[in-house]
């Protein structure tokens, strides 16, 4: 099992609260969670449906299951990964238009969540991470691992393996997508730019590994 306690996690009175909140609009937070929390569907858009109270009574009680705000942080992050792992794996098409399919979906998750993810800040490179195993971090891998696979094998660079995650990440991350917002993109113009990046990325990135063979 992989090393889940060396983040570094900045927050403030409102950053729990809202860490609360999103854990409380999550579909299966976690199975101590569950039986106090109401959740949403992966890639729906964040609810408004009245009952914000009712949430942060359910989400407090939840909190109380988790010794600090780290351990909420990550159990977090592992929830919402395993929501794009079960799009993933739920999608009929391959190569880029799976990768597509599933990266809007966590652009989508990122806005619906983000707030609290991008609070989590690692000592440790994703890589390093990556192949320790930490927890939080294998649902999403999941979800990305064979769309990424079938994608460098259609643009004919064979396997890049975990540095096509490596890739992936250093492009999708929840900060730097609240970024593009709030600078003015849509969801869709964030989307795809990342997307057309994210392929010009692995074309680079293994033309590049080529050249020093």
């Amino acid at each position: 099992m992989g090393r889940d306690d060396d983040d570094t996690v900045v927050v403030g009175d409102d950053d729990v609260a809202r860490v609360h909140h999103d854990a409380a609009e999550s579909d299966g937070f976690t199975d101590r969670a569950r039986s106090v929390l109401e959740g949403s569907g992966g890639c729906q858009p964040a609810r408004e449906d009245g009952h914000a109270e009712l949430l942060d009574d359910r989400a407090t009680t939840a909190y109380r299951h988790f010794s600090s705000v780290e351990e909420i942080l990550h159990a977090f992050r592992a929830q919402v990964g395993s929501e794009l792992r079960d799009f993933s794996a739920r999608q009929t098409t391959r190569g880029m238009v799976r990768l597509e399919a599933v990266s809007r979906c966590w652009v989508s998750l990122v806005l619906e969540h983000g707030g609290a993810m991008a609070q989590m800040r690692s000592h440790r490179g994703y890589l390093e991470r990556l192949r320790e195993g930490t927890g939080y971090l294998a649902p999403q891998a999941e979800a990305l691992a064979e769309p990424l696979r079938q994608t460098t094998e259609e643009l004919g660079l064979g396997d890049l393996g975990d540095e096509a995650l490596f890739l992936w990440n250093l492009l999708f991350d929840p900060r730097d997508i609240l970024d593009l917002i709030k600078s003015g993109h849509t969801e869709d113009e964030a989307a795809t730019r990342l997307v057309a990046a994210l392929r010009g990325a692995l074309i680079g990135w293994s033309a590049a590994a080529d050249g020093n063979h």
